[in-house]
C-alpha cells in the first residue's frame, strides 16, 4: 500500500504540473505543432548528450536489515550517454541511453557487507519524454521508461531483464542562466535532477529471505548535461 500511495502521488504530480493553465500556453502549443509538422514527418533531428553525475539509492524508502535497522544509503558515480529525438507530437520526445556506475559495489542483502561484488554492468534505457513545463531557465518532464539491466530477482532466467520505471525530471538550463549564446556549446549546458520509481522487476521480500526486506523502488539521480551534437538545446 505504501508503494502504491507514493506511485499514485508521483503520477498525480506529473499530471497536475503538466496541465496547461493559460490560453497563451495553448496558443504556443498550436504554433509548435505547425512548426514541428513542417520540420519533420515523425522523428526530428536528435540531440546527443554526455551526462556525468551520481545515482543514490536507499534514500527515500530504505529496506530493513535483519536487525530491523534501515539499510545504509549508497551514492555512486554515474556515466550516462543519452540521445533525445523530438517527434512531430508537441511535448513528446523519444529517448534512449546507456549508463553505468564504474565503481559501484553491492551485496546480496541490505546487511551483506562481506560478500560485496562489483555492480558496474551497464544498463540500457529507452522510452518517452513528455514535457510538462518548459521555460527559459528550466524544464520539467514526466518519463515512462523501460530499463534493460542486470537481473534483480532470484527466479530471473536471464542475466538481463526489463524493468518498467516512471521518472520525474527537472532540467535547469545552465547555459541560459549564464547568458550564453544559443546554439553554442556553453548555451547547451544544463543540469539534471531525476526522481525514478521502479515499478516492476525488483525482488519481493520472499525472494531474498524474509518479510523484513522490502527493496527501495526509488532512485535519485543528478549531474551535468554536456551537449555533444548538436549544441543547441538540452
Amino acid at each position: 500500500m505504501k508503494r502504491l500511495y507514493w506511485l499514485t502521488l508521483l503520477v498525480a504530480a506529473g499530471l497536475l504540473l503538466g496541465a496547461p493553465s493559460t490560453y497563451a500556453q495553448e496558443e504556443m502549443e498550436e504554433e509548435q505543432v505547425a512548426a514541428a509538422q513542417q520540420s519533420c514527418a515523425f522523428i526530428c533531428a536528435p540531440v546527443f548528450l554526455f551526462m556525468p553525475g551520481f545515482v543514490a539509492s536507499n534514500v527515500l524508502d530504505p529496506p530493513q536489515t535483519a536487525s530491523g535497522d534501515d539499510a545504509d544509503s549508497s551514492t555512486d558515480f554515474l556515466l550516462r550517454f543519452q540521445v533525445v529525438a523530438p517527434t512531430f507530437i508537441p511535448r513528446a520526445s523519444l529517448v534512449a541511453l546507456t549508463q553505468w556506475t564504474p565503481f559501484a559495489t553491492a551485496g546480496s542483502t541490505p546487511d551483506d557487507d562481506e560478500d560485496e561484488f562489483e555492480a558496474n554492468a551497464p544498463a540500457f534505457v529507452y522510452g518517452l519524454i513528455f514535457t510538462l513545463f518548459d521555460s527559459k531557465y528550466f524544464g520539467l518532464s514526466f518519463d515512462p521508461l523501460m530499463v534493460y539491466s542486470g537481473a534483480a530477482k532470484a527466479d530471473d532466467s536471464a542475466a538481463y531483464t526489463h524493468k518498467f520505471a516512471l521518472e520525474l525530471a527537472l532540467v535547469p538550463k545552465l547555459g541560459t542562466i549564464m547568458n550564453a549564446s544559443e546554439g553554442t556549446f556553453l548555451g547547451g549546458l544544463g543540469a539534471y535532477a531525476l526522481l525514478d520509481y521502479v515499478v516492476t522487476g525488483l525482488p519481493d521480500s520472499d525472494d531474498v529471505g524474509g518479510d523484513e526486506f522490502e527493496p527501495d523502488h526509488w532512485v535519485l539521480l543528478g549531474g551535468l548535461i554536456i551537449p555533444l551534437a548538436p549544441f543547441a538545446g538540452t
